[in-house]
């Protein structure tokens, strides 16, 4: 084991995997920082953005020059799409629950087939995925349509599917955010989110997917920044070594690599010394700390000072090496992308559900006469495939009914992303959405996002969820709108209807 004078910085780095922009990975002074941070023994990188066959070669270029491999990890919760351009898009993953369970494994499997490919491709070796979290809380901003369901045994079904796909590719999946962030109405990218459970029902809902995780060989989880009184009343879980070490280690059995959740979000902004705290925790890699220099200084500073011991910097080295043994090199075999994009399609032509809808009033007409109501937060998204595709008058505001006459179609974007706060709709559109539907002759609701939000409108005569606002999901809905795709009634989530003012 090492002692304190063994290590050094060059082992204190290897604790940390830094951000990576690889929309500035083409520039010479950053690329040489990001090459300086290898040669001083970085950990990995988490990869935001960049263009496919850049990043792909440029990352090459840094794993050539590291000492071992280096962790390359990114948040591809739907596919590569979700950072990397020219790669294949697929759906979140509660619109992957809604299109497959329990029935169609061969067809996820494919999926996570060409993800892990692209991956490898890339060069990503971590992928942050998948949410495991159980959306517990409707109005949860942060998690909502990035979980597959609000039901332990649903997560559970596709956390098994993930870690053998993925570890047969020789990739390490990151199963988040332990021990479940679904229960919150806080965003921990903003402020610090409370969870008021027991430990009894944490541990049969929101923890029992981790713990299957677990059973089917997982070989990294995150941990979230989470306040739990049950199970520690002064830390949260990312610092906790009540959560980390007696907990998740101890009691749970989990062997394998422990990733905070990014240490630049603001639910730490009142604790000191967090990074040497996560790592006395239990925690293995520091992820995505502010700055990296400053992140080595606090840590040689709290070796100093005995606030972080060698035993502890010696277990987290020891995991790291460990896991990165595992890892796939980077592939230089060809990728279909285009058969990905087949695959893609597939699944995204299944998964938009009917919650509800009176006989006869789907398909709509080919010839007949409809208004459509855009509203929400659809200025965040391109909405073309919507606009284009519906036959009819479209309208970008609820000022007035325009034809009490005629049926009408109420799209509503929602956001389901880091930093917004919410993901749901304001009041006024909620009592403009009501007006509307009290006036119109017969009425369909689209959710592009939160399907949640259609909690609201009960008197609705068509309640429709496509989960995200993706040109995808549009074209899918517009195709199920006109008979020229099928609606599932598959929703993974339970939904509890409400009055407006409820």
């Amino acid at each position: 084991m090492l002692t304190k004078k063994d290590i050094t910085k060059r082992d204190l780095a290897k604790l940390v995997i830094q951000r990576l922009d690889g929309a500035r990975i083409e520039d010479s002074t950053y690329f040489n920082w990001l090459l300086d941070c290898v040669k001083r023994g970085i950990g990995g990188f988490i990869v935001f953005g960049g263009k496919r066959e850049s990043l792909r070669r440029y990352i090459s270029c840094l794993q050539s020059e590291a000492e071992g491999q280096l962790f390359i990890a990114s948040d591809i919760e739907w596919g590569l799409a979700r950072q990397i351009e020219d790669t294949t898009r697929f759906p979140c993953q509660m619109a992957l629950a809604s299109a497959l369970y329990p029935d169609d494994e061969s067809l996820l499997i494919d999926a996570l087939a060409c993800i892990a490919q692209e991956c490898l491709y890339v060069g990503i070796n971590m992928p942050l995925i998948p949410v495991l979290d159980v959306n517990c809380n409707p109005d949860n901003p942060i998690i909502s349509t990035r979980a597959f369901s609000d039901k332990p045994e649903v997560v559970a079904w596709f956390a098994e599917r993930y870690t053998k796909v993925f570890s047969k590719h020789g990739l390490i999946i990151a199963g988040k955010h332990f021990p479940g962030h679904g229960d919150t109405s806080v965003d921990s990218h903003i402020d610090m989110p409370v969870i008021n459970k027991t430990a009894a029902e944490l541990m049969e809902w929101d923890i029992a997917p981790f713990m299957r995780a677990i059973d089917f060989g997982i070989g990294c989880l995150m941990v979230g920044h989470l306040q739990i009184p049950s199970l520690d009343d002064q830390y949260p879980a990312s610092l906790s070594r009540r959560i980390i070490t007696n907990l998740l280690r101890d009691k749970m059995g989990f062997q394998g690599l422990v990733i905070t959740d990014a240490m630049n979000m603001k639910a730490l902004r009142h604790y000191d010394d967090i990074y040497a705290k996560c790592i006395m925790a239990g925690a293995d890699i520091i992820l995505h700390p502010d700055n990296f220099d400053d992140c080595l200084v606090e840590l040689e500073l709290n070796l100093d000072r005995g606030q972080v011991t060698a035993e502890a910097i010696d277990r987290a080295l020891n995991n790291i090496k460990g896991a990165k043994s595992l890892l796939s090199s980077i592939n230089t075999a060809p990728v279909d992308f285009n058969a990905h994009a087949v695959i893609a399609a597939s699944i995204y032509a299944r998964s938009i559900t009917a919650i509800k809808s009176e006989e006869g009033l789907l398909p709509l007409e080919s010839q007949g006469q409809y208004d459509l109501y855009i509203l929400g937060e659809f200025n965040r998204y391109d909405i073309t495939v919507l606009t284009a595709g519906f036959r009819g008058r479209v309208f970008f505001d609820v000022s007035a009914l325009r034809n009490a006459n005629c049926p009408i179609v109420v799209a509503l974007f929602t956001t389901v992303s880091a930093w917004h706060g919410t993901s749901g709709i304001s009041s006024e559109v909620r009592s403009a959405v009501t007006e509307l539907i009290k006036g119109a002759q017969k009425s369909i609701l689209i959710s592009f996002g939160s399907p949640y939000i259609l909690r609201f409108f009960p008197k609705a005569h068509a309640l429709i969820s496509a989960y995200e606002p993706s040109a995808e999901a549009q074209r899918n809905v517009i195709d199920c709108l006109y008979g020229r795709g099928s609606l599932n009634d598959n929703l993974p989530v339970d939904i509890e209807f409400l009055e407006l003012g409820k």
